[in-house]
C-alpha cells in the first residue's frame, strides 16, 4: 500500500507540470482568441437586450488558435455565431426568441461548424480553418428551428 502511494505521488509530481503547462505564445493566443470573442459577444448582447455569456473553451483546442492566412477561431465563433445572433435580433421576435433560449453560447474545439442547443447553452465545434464557407446559413437555420 505504502508503494502505491508513494508511485502515485510521484506520478502525479512529474507529469502535473507538464500536464497544466501552457506556453507564453499560447497564453497570447489565448488571450488575443477571448478579445476578438469578447468584443463579438458585446456587439451581440446589445443588439439583442441580452447578458448571454460567451465562454472559449481554449483548452479543447489542439494546436494553435490562428494560421498564417488570418483564420482564427475567436472569429470563426464570433462571426458565425455571434454575429448571426445578433442578426436574428433584427426583429421583436427575434430578440424575444434569444432572450428565452439562450443563457451561453460556448466556442470549442474539435469539430468543423458542428452546433448543438441544450438546456439554452449553444455549443459552437470549430476549428482554425473550418471548410464550411456557409456557416452563417448554417447557423441562422440552426437557431431558427430551435430557438
Amino acid at each position: 500500500m505504502k508503494h502505491t502511494i508513494k508511485i502515485g505521488i510521484v506520478v502525479i509530481t512529474l507529469v502535473a507540470p507538464f500536464a497544466f503547462a501552457q506556453s507564453l505564445k499560447e497564453k497570447e493566443q489565448r488571450k488575443r482568441e477571448d478579445e476578438i470573442l469578447q468584443k463579438s459577444a458585446k456587439e451581440m448582447n446589445e443588439a439583442c437586450k441580452t447578458s448571454i455569456k460567451v465562454v472559449g473553451d481554449w483548452d479543447t483546442f489542439k494546436g494553435a488558435l490562428q494560421d498564417s492566412q488570418s483564420h482564427h477561431v475567436g472569429l470563426n465563433c464570433g462571426y458565425y455565431v455571434l454575429d448571426t445572433i445578433k442578426g436574428l435580433c433584427q426583429s421583436d421576435e427575434g430578440k424575444a426568441s434569444v432572450k428565452a433560449g439562450l443563457t451561453t453560447v460556448r466556442c470549442q474545439g474539435g469539430g468543423d461548424g458542428d452546433i448543438s442547443l441544450k438546456s439554452k447553452v449553444l455549443t459552437f465545434k470549430t476549428k482554425v480553418d473550418t471548410q464550411k464557407s456557409d456557416q452563417p446559413t448554417i447557423v441562422r437555420e440552426y437557431l431558427k428551428n430551435n430557438l
